[in-house]
């Protein structure tokens, strides 16, 4: 369903926070919802996605995840991020093996 030029960054949002993913390696890396901004780790993480051409930032928010989401969604916005939002439900594991298939990077 995404453009064919937009690159996607994935971020989980709960109750706790945010986590960003790498979906090619299973790289993960959680911010505490108090410590989310537009500096410190997260404020390099949002400099670094907005670096890239077409860069699409995807929240995947949990039920619980709410208000982290308005919050991450307002700072990256703010960073001049392009976000997208997408519902999860429950609090299940994420399996990225369909999107490293879909790119390339096997599974």
């Amino acid at each position: 369903g995404l453009s064919r030029h937009l690159k996607p960054y994935f971020i989980e949002c709960d109750a706790g926070g945010a986590t960003a993913y790498r979906a090619r390696d299973d790289f993960r890396y959680f911010v505490a919802k108090d410590d989310l901004s537009s500096s410190g780790d997260f404020g390099r993480y949002l400099r670094r996605v907005r670096a890239v051409p077409g860069a699409l930032l995807v929240l995947l928010v949990r039920p619980d995840g709410i208000s982290t989401s308005v919050r991450t969604a307002r700072i990256a916005q703010a960073a001049g991020i392009r976000v997208a939002r997408l519902p999860l439900p429950g609090n299940g594991e994420l399996d990225w093996s369909l999107l490293r298939r879909a790119e390339g990077g096997g599974g």
